[in-house]
C-alpha cells in the first residue's frame, strides 16, 4: 500500500452524482462532482466530503486508527457500472489539512484516515480523487458520466504476534508442543498448531497440525515446510471493517449489478417482470430477521436491473427513518460475502485474523469474549418509537452498564417476537462507550461477538489453507461464466472459475440468535461448517484488507 493528494486542472463534466449515506457511525459522502479534467494524460479528479463520527488516532494501547476505505463506481451513458481505477500514488490525490491517504497498488480504493492523535467527529471537505478514464476505456469526448462514491468504516490491525485459541473454548487452537489447555503464541517462530476435535475439521488440523509461520505463511499439507507463503496468518497487518455489514449497504452493492448477477446474489428468483417477490433475500420472500431489502419493480423487461432498497415498515416508500438501513444484514451466503468483497476490492479474513482482531497481543482469557472479559448484560434491550430497532440511529433504552458488556446475543435480542432479529451494526459505539460498554475488540472493532457470525477463511480444510490472500478487484463475473461471482481463484468455494460453495469457510463468533457459547472468541464449534444459508439466518460477515 501508498498514500495520497493532489494534482492538475482543466474543465467539468456533466454528470449524475449519487450521495451514499451510511449512518453506522454515520459516515455520508456527499457533494460528488467530477473536476479539472486533463485529456492529454487522461485523468480527472473526482471531488466529495466525507464525514464520520467517533473517529480516532491513538499513540498508546493499539497504537491504530480507523479509516474509511473509499471507491469510487461509475457508468457512461446509462450503461453498466464499473470500477473506477485510481492513481496508485498517494500525492496525486488532494485531501485537507490533518489527513492521511494510502493508496492501494491496484488503484480500486484509498484509505483516509487522521494524520495525527486525536477522537471525535471527522468532516472532511473537498477531497480530490484522481482517476484515471483512461485506462478504464473512457473516451476525452464523453459527457453523460454517472458517479457513485462508496465508503466503508475500517479499523488498522497491527503487524505483531498474538495468542491463538484459549486454553478452554471448544474446537480451540493450541501448539502442539505444549498442553491443550494453553493457547498457541502466533509469531516470527514457526509452530505447528492442532485444534480439539469438532468432527468438521480435518485429519491434517487435528492431527499432526499445521505448520503456522507469522510473517511466513503456512504448511497446507503436513510437510512442516512453509508451502503458502501469502496465507494470511494474522502477524501482518491488515484493515478490518468496523462492523458487520448492514442492509443498506447490501442493496447498494446490488444496485451496481446487472439483472443476471443480481439474481445470483438474491434467494428468490428476479428474472420475470413483474418481479413476483417483494423481498427477495430469503426463502420466505418477505421480512424476515429484520432482512428487509426491497425491489421496486423494473419497467424496461427483463434486461434491466432491479431496483433494491430498504423498507422495515413495509410501506413500500424508500427512505423512512424506521426502515432499518443500519441493520446487521443476514442470510447472507459464503459466495455472497465473497462477491460483495471482491465488489469492493476488499477480501474475506482468515480464522486467525479473527482471533488477531479480537484479542490484538493481550493474553489470552478462558472463554473470553471480543471485549476481554467473560462478563455479558443478559438482560433484553427495550426500545421507544423515537430510537425503535429500525430507525437509523437505534439504541435501547436500558444498555448495560460499568462491567455489562453490550452485544446482540440470545438474552438480549431472541426472547420474544419484537427482538428475535439483529439489531443495528456498531450500535453501542459512542462517543464515551468503554471497550466493554460498546463491545469492542482490543483494536475498537465492534460486532465480533454476536451480532451476525463472521465467516472466515478456515484453517481446517484444505480449500481454506489454499488462500492466498488476494484482494478482490471490483468486477464480478459475467458469462459465459456464471454471472454475479466473485472470481479471485484461490479464494474458498471456487467452482467453475468463480466462487460458488462454502467450502472452505466457517462461523466464528456467534451471532444474535446464539447462546453464550458460541460468541467465545476462541470457539471454534462452526469453524470449518460449510454452511451454504439462507436456511441459516446466522451469518453475516466482516472483510478485510
Amino acid at each position: 500500500m501508498n498514500s495520497s493528494k493532489k494534482l492538475k486542472i482543466l474543465l467539468l463534466l456533466f454528470f449524475f452524482a449519487s450521495l451514499n449515506l451510511l449512518k453506522a457511525n454515520n459516515l455520508q459522502i456527499t457533494s460528488v462532482s467530477l473536476i479539472n479534467k486533463n485529456t492529454v494524460d487522461d485523468y480527472l479528479y473526482v471531488q466529495f466530503n466525507i464525514s464520520w463520527d467517533n473517529s480516532w488516532r491513538i499513540s498508546t494501547g493499539a497504537q491504530n486508527w480507523d479509516a474509511a476505505w473509499v471507491f469510487i463506481k461509475f457508468r457512461v451513458n446509462g450503461g453498466e457500472w464499473q470500477h473506477a481505477s485510481l492513481s496508485n500514488i498517494d500525492n496525486e490525490h488532494v485531501v485537507p489539512s490533518g489527513v492521511d491517504v494510502d493508496a492501494t497498488s491496484d488503484g480500486r480504493g484509498i484509505f483516509l484516515y487522521r494524520s495525527t492523535t486525536g477522537s471525535g467527529n471527522n468532516n472532511w471537505p473537498a477531497v480530490q480523487f484522481k482517476w484515471l478514464y483512461g485506462n478504464d476505456g473512457v473516451a476525452d469526448n464523453t459527457t453523460n458520466i454517472e458517479i457513485k462514491v462508496f465508503g466503508i468504516e475500517m479499523v488498522y490491525v497491527n503487524e505483531g504476534p498474538f495468542y491463538l485459541g484459549d486454553g478452554a473454548s471448544v474446537g480451540r487452537f493450541w501448539n502442539t508442543g505444549d498442553v491443550n489447555t494453553n493457547p498457541a503464541y502466533i509469531s516470527n517462530t514457526p509452530i505447528i498448531v492442532k485444534c480439539e476435535n469438532t468432527s468438521l475439521d480435518d485429519t491434517q488440523l487435528e492431527g499432526d497440525g499445521i505448520l503456522v509461520d507469522g510473517d511466513g505463511g503456512i504448511d497446507m499439507d503436513g510437510t512442516t515446510s512453509v508451502d503458502n507463503s501469502n496465507f494470511p496468518t494474522g502477524y501482518r497487518a491488515f484493515y478490518c471493517m468496523k462492523h458487520e455489514i448492514s442492509n443498506k449497504q447490501y442493496a447498494e452493492f446490488l444496485n451496481t449489478l446487472t439483472r443476471a448477477q443480481q439474481q445470483a446474489r438474491t434467494y428468490r428468483d428476479i428474472s420475470g417482470v413483474p418481479v413476483l417477490y417483494p423481498f427477495p433475500m430469503n426463502r420466505n420472500a418477505q421480512i424476515t430477521s429484520r432482512n428487509c431489502i426491497r425491489y421496486s419493480n423494473p419497467s424496461g423487461g427483463t434486461a434491466e436491473p432491479v431496483y433494491f432498497f430498504c423498507d422495515l415498515n413495509d410501506n413500500g416508500v424508500e427512505g423512512d427513518d424506521d426502515d432499518g438501513e443500519n441493520i446487521a444484514l443476514c442470510y447472507m451466503g459464503w459466495p455472497d460475502g465473497c462477491a460483495y468483497s471482491d465488489w469492493a476490492g476488499l477480501r474475506p479474513m482468515t480464522e486467525l485474523e479473527f482471533e488477531k482482531a479480537c484479542r490484538g497481543p493481550e493474553n489470552a482469557i478462558p472463554y473470553e469474549f471480543a471485549w476481554h472479559t467473560t462478563n455479558i448484560y443478559n438482560v433484553e434491550y427495550t426500545f421507544d418509537a423515537s430510537n425503535g430497532v429500525g430507525t437509523v440511529n437505534s439504541y435501547p433504552n436500558n444498555p448495560g452498564t460499568g462491567t455489562q458488556a453490550n452485544v446482540q446475543w440470545q438474552y438480549t435480542t431472541g426472547h420474544d417476537t419484537q427482538h428475535d432479529a439483529p439489531l443495528r451494526v456498531g450500535m453501542f459505539a459512542t462517543s464515551s462507550s468503554d471497550r466493554v460498554n460498546s463491545g469492542a475488540s482490543y483494536y475498537g472493532i465492534l460486532d465480533l461477538s454476536g451480532t451476525m457470525s463472521e465467516r472466515c477463511v478456515t484453517l481446517g480444510k484444505s480449500q481454506g489453507r489454499s488462500f492466498q490472500g488476494t484482494h478482490g478487484d471490483g468486477l464480478l463475473s459475467v458469462a459465459p461464466l456464471n454471472p454475479g461471482d466473485a472470481t479471485n481463484t484461490d479464494w474458498p468455494g471456487l467452482n467453475d472459475n468463480t466462487i460458488q460453495t462454502p467450502q472452505g469457510s466457517g462461523l466464528r463468533g456467534g451471532d444474535w440468535n446464539d447462546g453464550v457459547n458460541g460468541l467465545y472468541v476462541s470457539n471454534r464449534s462452526l469453524a470449518a461448517e460449510d454452511i451454504y444459508v439462507p436456511a441459516n439466518v446466522g451469518p453475516g460477515t466482516q472483510f478485510v484488507s
